[in-house]
This record gives structure tokens, sequence and C-alpha cells, in this order.
């Protein structure tokens, strides 16, 4: 009997100790964790910014978001009136566009431009992915759709 109340208390202790030592890991609950292996065929997204430029969607404008689509070795991209799509490589968090073709039609409003030549990386959470030239800064910000 002494033996059992022994071993229910180790475990009930050993318990605490793993449930202690996982909330003292460094990390807070608010803390984005980056997903390294994240493979963006398939996946939509809205465009939040552009750089430092946040994207205000204009009135003018019928479609409710700028979409970013990954489709079969291909990225597309359209505001409603314009459109530009090309390939895209990803290798790892690595990623390349190549020369994309647009649309030009007449509209009421600019395209909000990213410039996709200048991405060389991504890093996501898989909510939210930031666009990264080669020196790592944010080229665009897009929330998952």
């Amino acid at each position: 009997m002494t033996k059992k109340i022994l071993t229910i208390a180790f475990i009930g202790l050993m318990s605490v100790g793993f449930t202690s030592c996982k909330c003292l890991n460094g990390k807070n609950k608010n803390e984005t964790t980056m997903i390294k292996d994240f493979s963006l065929e398939g996946s939509e997204w809205k465009l939040e910014s552009v750089g430092d430029r946040k994207f205000v969607k204009p009135e003018q404008m019928q479609s409710e978001h700028i979409a970013l689509k990954f489709n079969d070795g291909y990225a597309g991209t359209s505001d409603g009136c314009n459109g530009m799509s090309g390939e895209y490589t990803q290798t790892g968090n690595q990623l390349e566009f190549g020369l994309f073709r647009a649309t030009r039609m007449y509209c009421e409003w600019e395209l909000f431009s990213v410039p996709f030549s200048t991405v060389k990386s991504f890093r996501t959470d898989g909510k939210q992915i930031e666009l990264l030239n080669e020196n790592q800064q944010v080229v665009a910000t897009y929330s998952k759709l």
C-alpha cells in the first residue's frame, strides 16, 4: 500500500515538473513560431502591406482584396482588374519568382505592385507570410485566406 502511494506521488510530482519545464522554455505564448518546412503550393494569401506601406483597398476596386495564389509551380496575383502570374521556385524557405506576365487594362486605381523580382526567401507562421529580399528585409506581407 505504501509503495502504491509513493508511486502515485512520484508520478504526480514528475507531471508537475514536466509541466513546469514546458512553461519555462523561454517562449511567451504570444510569440510567433515560424514554420521551417512550409510548402506554398496550393496556398492563397491576402495582401496586407508592401514594404512598410499598408494596403488600403480603393473604393472603386471591386475585389475584396489582392490575392496571391501558388498552384502547379505558378504564382498569380490579381486586384480584380489587372493580374500578374509567373513561375516560382521554392526550396525550403528560399523563394524565387520567374518573369511575370501582366494584363494592362485601364482601371480606376493603380495596381498595388509588389516587386516580386526582389524576393529571395520568406518566413511564415502559417497564418501570415513575409516575402523577404536578399537582406532579409520585408518586401511584402500577406495573411492566409
